[in-house]
């Protein structure tokens, strides 16, 4: 300790990790908070998505754990030497948590994926959109396994991950292995972003709508982009062998959470849509004339209205019968995320409403 010079004591990014990460699953936890008071309150049953986005949820918090732990036990943000100098274990403890937290990332943000893509089967029920989720979706589960595998068989034997110290067997190089999983992880990414686009831009929408629309899919782009930023330090570590281990790591470990987060909130925004309507409709907003529909920010009127699975079809034969008119009462009628129970008393009222502007347009033509 004595030999260890006093600004290697000094560093400590252990605290602003702690601080960071709080925050962020604070944040977490009021969205999916939501997310499940708006389906109480909506009286909507809980959906697969919604289970997956809860079970990533509490892995979240299992993240945030450990990483808590791997600051104040483990020594995380600290010099190695240091750490070292207080207590040669940390070194082993580190390499545990760290083992622990890979396999919980990709279970996390695997169950993200496959939220998003069993919620986009909800939203737009069609035969490509059908392909493109089942395909994503075993290639996301492909991912999990392959490298849950790899993470798990590493080190020949298994128990050298964890013990640093040991001189015999043989692993993998970690910084090789995770730049090399990163990869197909943010093609992934980017494909599930990409997949509702085209859906999107064929709906029978005003060119705003469908860019406000298409916007809030695409929210997922910072968790991609924070994927590739965490990239960084393993591609430096191939440049550079005498990166401290436990400094390091500061930024891959804090960007995993935020990663996690970030595509939770992406995956949850569609569902809140009903709520920031709501917002928007209260007193406040009244007081400055915005209680009508029109007057919303398109994002959240459209958001409500497209692809139930009845939707394109009395869209269309609405259209044919009644003209404009039958648009108004689509969009006024239509309300995306219901279970589907409520789905056959929607599709009467549609049939309802056009059957009396039929029947008024029939009496105005006798008068006459």
């Amino acid at each position: 300790m004595e030999s260890i010079p006093q600004t290697e004591h000094e560093i400590n990014k252990g605290p602003k990790v702690i601080a960071l990460a709080t925050l962020l699953h604070v944040i977490v936890s009021i969205i999916v908070g939501l997310r499940i008071w708006v389906k109480v309150h909506r009286r909507l049953s809980m959906s697969l998505d919604d289970w997956l986005i809860l079970s990533s949820f509490v892995l979240q918090w299992g993240l945030y754990i450990g990483m808590v732990l791997f600051v104040e036990i483990g020594g995380l943000g600290r010099p190695i030497i240091v750490n070292l100098a207080i207590d040669r274990n940390r070194l082993v403890i580190d390499q545990k948590l760290y083992f622990a937290g890979q396999l919980v990332y990709v279970t996390a943000i695997s169950m993200v994926k496959l939220s998003i893509l069993f919620m986009y089967r909800r939203i737009f029920p069609t035969h490509l959109m059908n392909i493109g989720s089942m395909t994503l979706g075993a290639i996301t589960m492909a991912w999990w396994l392959s490298v849950s595998l790899v993470i798990i068989f590493q080190c020949d034997p298994i128990h050298k991950v964890f013990d640093p110290f040991m001189t015999t067997g043989h692993c993998i190089s970690s910084y090789t292995f995770f730049f090399a999983n990163g990869f197909p992880n943010v093609v992934t990414d980017v494909a599930i972003i990409c997949l509702p686009i085209y859906e999107i831009w064929n709906l029978q929408l005003p060119h705003s709508q469908r860019v406000a629309l298409a916007s809030v899919f695409s929210f997922g782009l910072g968790a991609t982009i924070t994927s590739l930023v965490r990239m960084l330090p393993y591609i430096r570590a191939e440049v550079r062998t005498d990166l401290d281990f436990t400094i390091t790591l500061v930024d891959p470990i804090w960007l995993i959470s935020l990663e996690v987060g970030l595509a939770t909130i992406c995956a949850s925004l569609p569902v809140l849509s009903p709520l920031l309507r709501a917002f928007l409709d209260s007193s406040l907003f009244s007081f400055c004339g915005s209680r009508k529909v029109h007057n919303r920010p398109a994002v959240l009127h459209t958001v409500q209205t497209i692809g139930s699975r009845f939707g394109q079809r009395a869209m269309a034969a609405g259209t044919r019968r009644l003209g404009h008119d039958a648009v108004d009462i689509s969009l006024a009628t239509f309300e995306r995320l219901e279970d589907e129970g409520k789905d056959e008393g929607k599709d009467d009222r549609v049939n309802n409403n056009a059957t009396q502007l039929n029947e008024d347009g029939r009496r105005k033509t006798t008068d006459l």
